[in-house]
C-alpha cells in the first residue's frame, strides 16, 4: 500500500510536469518595407550628407593652409549640395572676408610701390631741370665744362628707370 501510494503520488508528480508548455512567443516581424523609392531616397540622402560633409572639411583644410580660392571652390561644392546650411553660408563669408582682406593687403603694396616709383620719377625730372638750368647758367657765364658736366648728368637721370 505505501508503495502504491508512493507510484500514485510519483504519477501525479509525472502527469502535472508533463502539461503542455505554451508555445514561445513569436519574434516580432521585420519592418515593413514600404517601397524601394523610399530605401533610395534615403540612400540618396545619406550619400549627399557625406559629400557635403567631406566638401567642408576639404574647405576648412584649405582655409587653414591659406588656399583661399581652393577653399571656396569646395564650400561652393557644400553648398550645392545644402544651400540652406548655415555652416557652410559662415564659412563661405569667412573665406570671402579673408579673401578680400589678402586682396585689400595686396592692393595697398601695389598701391604704396606705384606712388614710390612716381616720386622717385617727379624726383629725376625735377633734378634734371634743374640741372639743366645750372648748365644754361654755366654756358652764360661761360663755364662750358661746368655747363657739359650738368648736362651729361641731366641726360644720365633722363635714361635711368
Amino acid at each position: 500500500m505505501a508503495r502504491s501510494a508512493l507510484c500514485a503520488l510519483l504519477l501525479l508528480a509525472a502527469c502535472r510536469s508533463k502539461q503542455v508548455a505554451e508555445p514561445p512567443p513569436s519574434p516580432a516581424p521585420p519592418p515593413s518595407r514600404t517601397s524601394p523609392e523610399l530605401d533610395e531616397a534615403q540612400w540618396r540622402a545619406e550619400a549627399e550628407q557625406v559629400m557635403f560633409d567631406r566638401h567642408m572639411k576639404t574647405a576648412k583644410l584649405y582655409r587653414d593652409g591659406l588656399d583661399l580660392d581652393k577653399a571656396l571652390e569646395q564650400v561652393d561644392q557644400a553648398l550645392v549640395l545644402r544651400p540652406s546650411s548655415e555652416d557652410a553660408q559662415q564659412l563661405r563669408a569667412e573665406l570671402q572676408r579673408l579673401a578680400g582682406e589678402r586682396a585689400g593687403e595686396v592692393t595697398t603694396i601695389l598701391d604704396d610701390a606705384w606712388e614710390a616709383q612716381l616720386v622717385r620719377e617727379e624726383e629725376r625730372q625735377v633734378t634734371a631741370r634743374r640741372l639743366l638750368d645750372e648748365a644754361r647758367e654755366a654756358e652764360e657765364a661761360g663755364d662750358f665744362e661746368r655747363a657739359k658736366l650738368a648736362c651729361q648728368r641731366a641726360i644720365y637721370l633722363s635714361q635711368e628707370k
